[in-house]
């Protein structure tokens, strides 16, 4: 009897999935959960798939071949540009810095931050073509955002089904349709895709920090609108450092909120013992550091503000255990 009524005690305290009523476990709280739930999972996979819907390969501003030609030279092992892979004009390209008689490009943490899927591209290219394989992906990415909203609706098998039959029709209509792009362009959709992952990465972490503060239902409808109400989706095809920085803003709002609360001691390799909290300040830093390297203006911008708002509600955080 003691049992039958401490197990209806659990279910009542426990929320229904997709209720609303849910909290996720906040940045500050036990585990390091990137997604926080299957419900962040599928607003960071919906993201991804709606961004790459209305995403096409090309250059549509002047700046994207400064960019570029640095992520392929910077790939070859030198920062000054020595080769110029994409160009508009015969002789001057737009957007390069002269410094010492040396051409250099602008951006070059975005360009950095590129370089792992600008080789991962290149490995691929070589068994696959480059438009066949972006079909694939997009395919792949509609077919798993369909199957995680049916493990969200509890009809993951629906869901599934019906996800499997539209990527194959997506693929296939994508193969048929695309036009066919020379290996060449790996150092463009190198730095697109990049930019189509920080669009998802802006969605998940307004859902985190708005489910977070309320609930997942408010969390869910903060992370659609981060994508479909503004023009990130239009920033991840440009593509633009603003896909970049909008993901680092919200991230590290998101870890700003969990950090003022105490955290548990965590263990690391080479420091040992810390608070969470205290980790996640040092990220938060670390994090408006590395935009300064994309654009340095508002990385100093963000630093300083994050300086300020740090120092001023620190004190429940800061003191020694």
């Amino acid at each position: 009897m003691g049992e039958t009524a401490g197990t209806a005690a659990e279910s009542a305290e426990t929320p229904t999935p997709g209720s609303g009523d849910e909290r996720v476990s906040g940045p500050g709280a036990a585990g390091w959960s990137v997604f926080g739930d299957p419900l962040g999972l599928a607003v960071f996979l919906g993201a991804l798939a709606f961004a790459g819907a209305t995403w096409q390969v090309g250059v549509f501003i002047t700046d994207t071949y400064a960019v570029a030609n640095g992520l392929v030279n910077v790939a070859e092992g030198h920062l000054s540009i020595e080769r110029v892979q994409y160009s508009l004009t015969l002789r001057n390209q737009p957007g390069l810095h002269v410094a010492d008689g040396q051409l250099y490009a602008r951006n070059y943490g975005q360009a950095v931050l590129a370089i792992p899927v600008y080789f991962a591209l290149e490995a691929l290219t070589a068994v696959a073509r480059l438009e066949l394989l972006l079909a694939a992906v997009w395919s792949f990415l509609v077919l798993a955002a369909c199957r995680q909203a049916g493990v969200v609706l509890g009809r993951r098998r629906s869901f599934q089904v019906v996800g499997s039959l539209l990527a194959l029709g997506l693929f296939g209509a994508s193969v048929t349709l695309a036009t066919p792009l020379d290996p060449e362009f790996t150092g463009l959709v190198a730095l697109q895709v990049l930019a189509l992952a920080a669009t998802g990465v802006t969605a998940l972490a307004t859902y985190r920090l708005c489910a977070e503060v309320r609930d997942r239902r408010v969390g869910a409808v903060a992370g659609g609108a981060a994508v479909l109400a503004t023009p990130l989706w239009f920033w991840a095809a440009v593509p633009k450092r603003h896909a970049l920085v909008a993901a680092a803003v919200v991230t590290l709002l998101f870890w700003f909120a969990g950090s003022r609360r105490p955290g548990p001691q965590v263990s690391l390799p080479l420091s040992g013992s810390v608070r969470k909290d205290l980790l996640i300040r040092v990220l938060a830093y670390a994090l408006a550091g590395l935009v300064a390297w994309v654009h340095a203006f508002e990385g100093v911008l963000l630093l300083g503000t994050l300086a300020v708002a740090d120092l001023a509600t620190a004190s429940a955080t800061s003191r020694p255990e």
